[in-house]
């Protein structure tokens, strides 16, 4: 399970047993690590992305699974642009980038689909990022997508038109308008 470990029924003072010892019972976070794949986490990303405002997705990682295949099964589902933002709660400029990120998402909300692609991170870090630059939109764990959109660096983040082509690449931080400008040309690409 990623960003867990240990476990095998020991009695860790976990009640809801999600390994992060509150007993709250983060139920979506339960429920996304029951995903096997990334094209189910991206299908349910798609599907429930209102419900899951907010919410690091978490899914186990299928090393035989390309995130290329996934990511453009999911690119191929969508009418709208698809912004992919790779992040970590450990790099600066991923913070310096987020809350400008953040609003994007929201200000682009009925002309683009936002998913956020948690690398190299633990989940719980990724949540309490998330939570504190308001990252609305939906967001999986890597499993081979900063592979197949070509990340050179965090942040990375990449426009595609809805068939597909890469509108635009950014690595390093990306403002509002520079995202809402790819999102434009991506719509009129698409």
């Amino acid at each position: 399970e990623l960003g867990g470990g240990g476990g095998g029924g020991e009695d860790d003072g976990d009640e809801d047993g999600d390994g992060d010892g509150d007993g709250n019972g983060d139920a979506a976070l339960d429920q996304m690590a029951e995903c096997a794949t990334v094209g189910g986490l991206l299908a349910m990303a798609r599907e429930t992305q209102e419900r899951m405002r907010g919410t690091l997705l978490r899914a186990l990682a299928d090393e035989h699974t390309g995130g290329g295949e996934e990511l453009a099964a999911f690119v191929e589902g969508q009418e709208l642009p698809v912004v992919v933002n790779l992040w970590a709660s450990w790099c600066p400029p991923c913070h310096a980038e987020a809350a400008a990120v953040g609003r994007a998402a929201r200000a682009l909300e009925r002309r683009a689909v936002v998913l956020g692609v948690l690398v190299d991170d633990d989940p719980a870090d990724g949540q309490e990022f998330a939570d504190r630059y308001g990252l609305g939109f939906p967001t999986v764990v890597d499993a081979g997508v900063s592979d197949a959109v070509g990340m050179a660096g965090l942040p990375t983040t990449v426009v595609l038109s809805a068939d597909g082509s890469v509108v635009q690449r950014v690595v390093g931080g990306v403002s509002q308008g520079t995202l809402a400008d790819a999102v434009e040309r991506a719509g009129s690409a698409g």
